[in-house]
């Protein structure tokens, strides 16, 4: 029987890359998403600690790997120049993803811009079919968008 996602892996195989990666370090797992995913896997960072040195270790695996951030318009100035900063460093490109409605058009329908939301539709526009961020294992993108 197969799960249903985008991967399109059985349960048991899910099971058994648990046990296999269990004990991993995170290298060995970026590693082994991107060389069973290709360009088919994505990262995301929030641009924290912990998703800099995600990116620092994916870009000494493969620096054309898919590495995203979710724009809510509202972002620091600083997290632009830590984006552009990281970019230059390790010669990484990062895809940003925003909402579909600007910050004046959702304080016209809902009268409040500090409401800003990602929709599925949009993070579906990755064309994934695996995606990982800080702290979490590589998961399935049909489990996240359902």
């Amino acid at each position: 029987m197969r799960v249903a996602t985008a991967l399109n892996i059985a349960d048991d195989e899910v099971l058994a890359l648990g046990e296999k990666f269990e004990n991993a370090q995170p290298q060995t797992v970026l590693r082994w998403a991107i060389d069973e995913f290709g360009s088919e896997v994505a990262l995301a960072t929030g641009f924290g600690t912990e998703g800099c040195v995600l990116v620092d270790m994916i870009a000494k695996i493969d620096a054309t790997a898919r590495i995203f951030y979710l724009d809510t318009d509202l972002l620091f100035p600083q997290t632009y120049e830590l984006c552009n900063q990281l970019a230059a460093r390790y010669g990484v490109s990062f895809e940003r993803r925003t909402s579909q409605r600007s910050l004046e058009q959702q304080a016209l329908r809902h009268g409040d811009c500090r409401l800003r939301s990602v929709s599925r539709p949009r993070l579906a526009s990755l064309r994934c079919r695996a995606w990982s961020c800080c702290g979490e294992n590589v998961r399935p993108a049909g489990r996240f968008l359902a």
